[in-house]
């Protein structure tokens, strides 16, 4: 299966880790957030997926332990 991804520094995406499932997103700009603040955050990254496939954005269980942060949809589809 072949999947086209661009990125807005043109740097390919990569696994973290040995067996990882997943990549990271880059944020194309930094932020800053306050308590209680929502915000949309933009990754500029375009992934062009084969026909009978779909593309999940699941955060990291340990995102919002160590972050804070969470996805306001749960699972982007």
């Amino acid at each position: 299966m072949k999947v086209r991804i661009k990125t807005p520094d043109g740097e390919p995406l990569f696994y973290e880790t040995t067996g990882a499932a997943g990549f990271y997103f880059k944020c194309s700009q930094d932020y800053t957030f306050e308590p209680g603040d929502f915000m949309l955050v933009e990754t500029d990254t375009v992934v062009e997926i084969p026909e009978g496939y779909m593309l999940q954005i699941q955060p990291r269980s340990s995102t919002y332990k160590k972050h804070g942060l969470m996805q306001a949809n749960g699972v982007g589809i």
